[in-house]
């Protein structure tokens, strides 16, 4: 049967100086039932790394990412702080779950297909958390490239898994390269998710 999984709390942005610390990652608890005492295996699928809050912990079935979504949207409160060293910026969970179907919807009017690859190369932010989570609403695949990447590597890895976007950040020099901003994410733009079968594999 299903697992249970526990998303675990706050999910946590900061930048020190130029270099990005801490930021998105899954960790989920799996509660097995048919062990007794509900004894506890950890799993963790990592993105990115996470600070979390256990005060927060909801029990959840969970198979896919897109499941775990449906479980955020749901939470209230607040799911991610954004320091960039100069100002904090506080996202609920509303906030991040509207942006990121705004945004899945926006790569299917794009012509963006399930199975197809979107390139993620910019430094630590809100929108990259947003636009994650509408890559996997849309049913795409994410190819994280990390920010200090030259133009010359992030372009060939776009040609190599033949990407149909390319999210930029703002501490990247794309040049020539045809990309989206990160910045230029539409946090008010809300949008259908996707009538995609996503499964496990």
């Amino acid at each position: 049967g299903a697992l249970g999984l526990q998303p675990l709390g706050l999910f946590r942005i900061a930048r020190q100086r130029r270099d990005p610390v801490a930021t998105l990652d899954h960790r989920v608890e799996y509660r097995r039932p048919d062990v007794p005492g509900g004894a506890r295996q950890k799993h963790l699928h990592c993105v990115r790394y996470l600070f979390y809050s256990p005060s927060q912990v909801i029990l959840v079935s969970v198979t896919t990412l897109v499941d775990l979504f449906r479980t955020l949207e749901k939470r209230r409160g607040e799911f991610l702080v954004y320091d960039d060293g100069y100002r904090v910026r506080r996202y609920s969970y509303a906030e991040v779950t509207r942006a990121a179907r705004g945004f899945a919807a926006k790569l299917v009017a794009h012509g963006v297909l399930k199975g197809d690859k979107v390139v993620l190369w910019g430094e630590n932010r809100p929108e990259w958390i947003a636009c994650y989570w509408g890559i996997q609403l849309a049913g795409a695949i994410a190819v994280p490239i990390d920010y200090r990447s030259s133009r010359d590597f992030a372009d060939g890895i776009r040609g190599i898994v033949g990407a149909r976007v390319v999210l930029a950040g703002d501490d990247v020099d794309p040049g020539a390269m045809a990309v989206w901003k990160l910045a230029d994410l539409d946090w008010s733009e809300d949008g259908p998710v996707p009538a995609i079968t996503i499964s496990r594999d």
